[in-house]
């Protein structure tokens, strides 16, 4: 065979195979093009007054080890502070009426109000695809005392009077009018009973309509308990300030829904049982509410003995909520997120959830349930309630979930739950849970129960997590079901838990009961190979620490009822999560910044509380004379 003959085969064979070739090619270019990342344009940042919600859109990555980070400063200043990793959204994580699309998204914490900042987001990914975008965004302002400038009386009554002191406006009405109730004016309402009432008119920014009580205690809102609509109607107004006054004998206490720039603080609602009520519910397409300072009392008896309603203290849905320092009592559940539709158009998105005071509710402390992302949930305290925080479901998150005390719940410290609709099971995806100290009768960890059922993409970090001794070794430590994939493998935050602090029961010859495997050890062997090693087995709870609730200030025992135990409802200063000198959670806990720069030793705490600094003040505040609105965080750092 001559070299010409060899020549002219080459040439056909190239030529016949071209188009196979190209195809192949076409093929794996399309491949690398799924798994590389195509960023969009960054959404418009969300801030409250002390956090600010980011979501960045994206194309393609399928494989999911696409990364953002984030770092801040303060407009005008030269240094940057780092943030934490943003969170890879679930893209499969679908509710009937929802996808919550092709994401990474985050927030930065710990702010300063009424600040401006400058924020620089860093997409990377190995497989192709960068970008760098700013945004520069203010944190919102407390809402302060509103000036007396321009100050008018009411009284009840039905009509008539000019609004002078000496003749008061006499009913809601007589002053709720085009002509009288101007933006910027504030109306001093005197002791009586109003009724109920629906406002009619909205302030402007910068000069909202002021409603204020002179007494909370004597300047009423009397639903007369039969009616089961809302005693205080606000739906669709905006810019107004309503506070320091009582509603009462109702179902509903209060309704704001498609409500904008609202200030309801220092209310006092009681909601009465006749029907599912809620104390206070804004809904819909209701944007930058602040609800502070509130005392809320529902109807449910107490330790959990009744879970036949459904009521709730505050209801929301929308986006930039405050909800903060108010005292919830004797709900079915305190708090939630739940736009109470089908197609989760206002699925609530950048709400602050912290410094709250919820006892005795007969479910959920606070429920992020139907939430979007950016949900955070902080430095709340929350004793006797049947679950502590539910996710059941969340929809991709990120929502965080930090330095939450959880004390005395029956089941669940944290309920990351399905939720089944026409038989579809709905799981819980995107939630980062970092520095809480719990406290339950059951295990620490538990996605058992009604509904139960895989729950993913969620982080656990520098929590102390303490569960109940019966001495039956009936309870694990963690237990229940979690769904794992490649996906969720490849991103910036695996394994699931890590750095934690378990105290497993004395009598348990497992400690641990996931997707039906049973393991005797956390990290007795992480790098060897062993069956019943949690760590070994799954690459999970590698510097996580056995602890004893010794090594608190004051952890005793919890019981649910029955098992030969008296239910006990615990309250503030029965129990403190402070560790004791010496403990293994000292300095046990590892680095997030913008979350934990504040520690205080070698490394930060597990838990809460971190020790040597500050205890948080739950429930309302005292009064001052200047605002009535969060104080700006201290002790935090810029570098």
């Amino acid at each position: 065979m001559n070299g010409r003959f060899l020549g002219v085969l080459f040439y056909r064979t190239v030529w016949a195979l071209t188009p196979i070739l190209a195809l192949a090619f076409a093929f794996s270019t399309e491949a690398q093009a799924q798994n590389a990342a195509t960023p969009g344009t960054l959404e418009a940042v969300i801030p409250t007054l002390s956090s600010a919600g980011f979501a960045w859109p994206i194309t393609g990555d399928d494989n999911g080890n696409a990364r953002v980070t984030i770092r801040y400063r303060r407009v005008g200043d030269a240094g940057w502070s780092q943030g934490l990793p943003f969170m890879r959204v679930e893209k499969n994580t679908t509710s009937l009426n929802f996808n919550p699309g092709n994401y990474i998204s985050g927030s930065l914490l710990n702010l300063t109000p009424a600040t401006q900042y400058e924020a620089e987001l860093t997409l990377s990914d190995a497989d192709g695809g960068s970008s760098i975008q700013t945004k520069t965004f203010s944190t919102r302002a407390e809402p302060a005392a509103t000036s007396l400038a321009a100050v008018k009386y009411i009284i009840p009554g039905s009509g008539g009077g000019d609004g002078s002191a000496a003749n008061p406006y006499k009913g809601l009405a007589a002053a709720d009018t085009a002509a009288i109730a101007l933006p910027g004016t504030v109306f001093i309402l005197k002791p009586g009973n109003y009724g109920r009432y629906t406002f009619q008119r909205s302030g402007s920014a910068g000069a909202p309509i002021t409603y204020r009580g002179e007494n909370p205690d004597t300047v009423i809102f009397d639903g007369s308990s039969s009616n089961q609509s809302f005693v205080v109607d606000l739906s669709s107004k905006s810019n107004i300030v309503l506070e320091n006054l009582s509603i009462k004998n109702s179902c509903m206490g209060l309704k704001a829904d498609d409500s904008q720039n609202l200030v309801l603080r220092r209310l006092k609602i009681s909601v009465v049982k006749s029907c599912e009520p809620t104390a206070l519910q804004i809904r819909g397409n209701a944007n930058n509410a602040y609800i502070c300072d509130n005392t809320l009392l529902g109807a449910e008896p107490p330790l959990r003995r009744d879970l036949s309603n459904d009521d709730t203290g505050i209801s929301v849905a929308g986006t930039g909520h405050e909800i903060c320092n108010n005292d919830i009592r004797s709900f079915y559940d305190a708090i939630d997120t739940y736009d109470g539709g089908t197609t989760y158009a206002y699925a609530a998105n950048s709400v602050d959830i912290h410094h709250n005071l919820l006892l005795d509710q007969t479910d959920d402390g606070i429920e992020t349930d139907g939430s979007r992302r950016n949900i955070r949930v902080f430095r709340n305290l929350i004793a006797n309630s049947f679950n502590g925080i539910s996710a059941q479901p969340n929809y991709g998150g990120p929502n965080y979930i930090f330095r939450n005390e959880i004390y005395n719940v029956n089941d669940k410290p944290f309920k990351f739950h399905n939720l089944v609709v026409n038989s579809v099971y709905l799981r819980p995806s995107g939630s980062f849970v970092f520095h809480n100290s719990t406290n339950a009768y059951k295990a620490a960890w538990h996605t058992g129960g009604v509904a139960a059922g895989d729950w993913g993409n969620s982080y656990m970090r520098n929590n102390l997590f303490f569960d109940n001794d019966p001495g039956d070794g009936t309870y694990y430590s963690i237990e229940g079901t979690y769904y794992i994939d490649q996906f969720i493998k490849n991103g910036a935050w695996y394994p699931y838990f890590d750095y934690n602090g378990w105290a497993p029961q004395s009598s348990a010859s497992y400690v641990i009961k996931l997707n039906n495997v049973r393991y005797k050890t956390f990290n007795a062997a992480c790098d060897s190979t062993v069956a019943d090693d949690f760590c070994s087995a799954t690459g999970n709870s590698r510097h996580d620490k056995i602890v004893t609730k010794a090594q608190c200030v004051k952890v005793e025992n919890v019981w649910g009822e029955g098992n030969g135990h008296t239910a006990i409802a615990y309250r503030p200063g029965d129990w403190d999560f402070s560790l004791v000198n010496g403990a293994a959670a000292i300095d046990a806990g590892v680095r997030l910044p913008n979350l934990n720069d504040d520690y205080l030793g070698a490394n930060p705490d597990l838990g809460a509380l971190e020790k040597g600094a500050a205890k948080p003040l739950y429930g309302p505040r005292p009064l001052t004379t200047d605002t009535t609105a969060p104080a700006a965080p201290t002790g935090l750092r810029l570098s």
